[in-house]
């Protein structure tokens, strides 16, 4: 695979493409290019099979589950960090994520689609191109179900995430599992599993732990400095690469 090899000018300039296409951040109306994987929990694994497990008898049923699968991986967090993930996305849901080869490095672009807790990812330069026919590449969800509810109701900023209308009242220990899971797929060749891993390692501590870079990312690009950026991924890449 020859690299797609982008420039800091390139990056800046759609940056800026993007927010003047989205100025409405929280509108529904923000969705470009599209994907067929699942939208619920239940689309997945049956949740009626999930009733009265303990927290860390679901962690390792999900992990399990997706041991086998090829290029999709089944990942656990807390539920506090799954609902901050999912409100910081809900607020910033654009950014940008370079994967480093020996020779370069090329750049996605991610979407957070909060309809279905999904993040989508496709080559930069396609999005700036097309972005109604830029493909989707990886996909990285969150699944809040068994997230506890304690915080939201403290917090009305936060939004409840479980569109199942099929639970019932044997669901209510889901409350205290605390609990958020997440599948990560990748859909091409072009990329390889210990990368679609790494992509999705920065993306949660992007936005748990930097969530005011990926704030000036989507509501200030201008000051958004890309090569730092870049910069610092190199980095965090390396380190992540480094047990290989």
């Amino acid at each position: 695979m020859s690299l797609r090899v982008v420039t800091s000018s390139f990056v800046r300039t759609t940056c800026k493409r993007i927010r003047s296409a989205f100025p409405q951040q929280h509108s529904s109306h923000m969705s470009t290019f599209s994907w067929t994987g699942p939208r619920a929990l239940n689309d997945i694994i049956k949740k009626e099979l999930l009733v009265g497990k303990s927290a860390e008898e679901l962690s390792s049923i999900w992990k399990h589950y997706h041991d086998d699968k090829e290029s999709v991986y089944g990942l656990v967090y807390s539920g506090s960090e799954g609902q901050t993930f999912v409100k910081h996305a809900k607020e910033s849901p654009f950014f940008i994520h370079p994967i480093f080869r020996d020779n370069g490095y090329f750049m996605l672009l991610s979407q957070f689609y909060h309809e279905n807790n999904v993040f989508l990812f496709c080559y930069l330069e396609d999005y700036k191109m097309d972005p109604a026919g830029a493909s989707p590449l990886m996909t990285c969800a969150v699944f809040n179900d068994y997230a506890s509810s304690k915080e939201e109701e403290n917090d009305a900023n936060i939004v409840v995430v479980d569109d199942d209308e099929s639970l019932t009242d044997d669901d209510d220990n889901d409350e205290l599992l605390d609990l958020s899971l997440v599948r990560a797929e990748t859909l091409t060749s072009g990329i390889s599993d210990d990368e679609s891993l790494q992509i999705v390692t920065n993306l949660r501590d992007l936005y748990l732990d930097k969530k005011d870079l990926v704030h000036m990312f989507n509501s200030n690009p201008e000051k958004f400095d890309v090569d730092d950026y870049i910069s610092q991924q190199n980095q965090s890449w390396k380190k992540g690469q480094g047990n290989e």
